[in-house]
């Protein structure tokens, strides 16, 4: 195995991931922002921990898997 095809490996893995956890924050992003309603006083706040916490999950969790159902 050379180091190309290796690299090249590893650059559709992440991709493959990015499309994941696109997928999954997409499909679940209205739920969040519902129940973070009911916890903060402005929809500013709703947007901000939104972010915040996407932008945390996109950075900390590896590699994204989706619920086994």
């Amino acid at each position: 195995m050379d180091d190309q095809s290796a690299e090249k490996r590893t650059a559709s893995n992440d991709d493959e991931r990015y499309e994941a956890f696109m997928r999954l924050l997409v499909e679940h992003a209205p739920r969040v922002r519902s129940f973070l309603r009911g916890l903060l006083p402005t929809w500013h706040d709703v947007e901000e921990v939104t972010q915040e916490a996407s932008l945390w999950n996109a950075l900390h969790i590896s590699p994204v898997q989706p619920p086994q159902c």
